[in-house]
C-alpha cells in the first residue's frame, strides 16, 4: 500500500496519466518497503488526511 494526500497526487490525475512514480520519499520505513516491491505486485493506493480510504489499485511495473 502507498498512501499520499489527494491533494499533493489526486487518483484522478493518476488514472489519466496512466502511471505514478514515488518521489521525495523521506521515512526510512516507507523507502525499505517501496524497494521490496517487485514487478507485478499488486499496490492499494490510499488517499490520507482527507477521504482515509483506498481509492485504486496499482501494479508495479519497475522496480525501486
Amino acid at each position: 500500500m502507498v498512501k499520499f494526500a489527494p491533494f499533493r497526487t489526486p487518483w484522478t490525475q493518476i488514472v489519466k496519466r496512466g502511471t505514478f512514480t514515488v518521489r521525495g520519499v523521506r521515512s526510512r520505513a516507507a523507502r525499505k518497503h517501496l524497494s521490496e516491491m517487485r514487478v507485478g505486485d499488486p499496490v492499494l493506493y490510499y488517499h490520507s488526511q482527507q477521504e482515509l480510504a483506498v481509492v485504486g489499485v496499482m501494479e508495479v511495473t519497475r522496480e525501486a
